[in-house]
């Protein structure tokens, strides 16, 4: 590497980038129906580049009741080690 010095923070932020790829934002409908999915490093990258369009969307978001999720994909929750609470009971 040319300039050791960065190379914490530079592995610090391809986790960082790697960990939002793996989580999304899903926006459900009043009916539960999903409206949008995407990653959540999307969801960073608009909110910088276009906060109006962020501050629209969430304003019509309270406005025709969608909910917000934030989930993380099923491979996340095998490397982390998340275990089923129900599971350990027996």
């Amino acid at each position: 590497m040319m300039f050791p010095q960065f190379a914490g923070p530079l592995n610090w932020g391809r986790s960082l980038l790697v960990a939002g790829t793996r989580r999304r934002i899903i926006v459900k409908n009043n009916a539960g129906d999903k409206f949008l999915e995407v990653p959540v490093v999307v969801g960073a990258v608009v909110t910088v580049v276009a906060p109006m369009v962020t501050g629209l969307a969430a304003i019509a978001a309270l406005i025709f009741k969608f909910t917000l999720s934030f989930e993380a994909t099923s491979s996340e929750s095998q490397q982390v080690g998340v275990r089923d609470p129900a599971a350990s009971r027996k």
